[in-house]
């Protein structure tokens, strides 16, 4: 079976160019609600710019996207945002 994933990829970014370069991008369910109306031309020339720059090459943009997702910044570890269970609820005092 052959992957179309390059190829469709390929495609979401021209259809997202297009929206840019033409500043319409219609809400899926409020079709007259267009979600790109606020933005100022510098600002959606420079998003447009971005993304000719992400089609030109997309697989080093998708490995640089990879690289930062695996390597953790230096000196931040996640943290989960609830305590260890047997900590939950009001702490004794110390």
């Amino acid at each position: 079976m052959k992957d179309y994933t390059a190829h469709f990829l390929l495609i979401l970014i021209n259809d997202l160019q297009h929206c840019l370069v033409n500043k319409l991008f219609p809400n899926y369910l409020i079709s007259q609600c267009n979600m790109l109306e606020h933005l100022s031309e510098d600002t959606v020339m420079l998003h447009a710019c971005k993304l000719s720059s992400v089609r030109s090459d997309p697989s080093e943009h998708l490995q640089m996207v990879i690289e930062h997702i695996k390597a953790p910044t230096e000196g931040q570890h996640y943290q989960h945002p609830l305590p260890p269970v047997g900590q939950w609820g009001p702490q004794p005092a110390q």
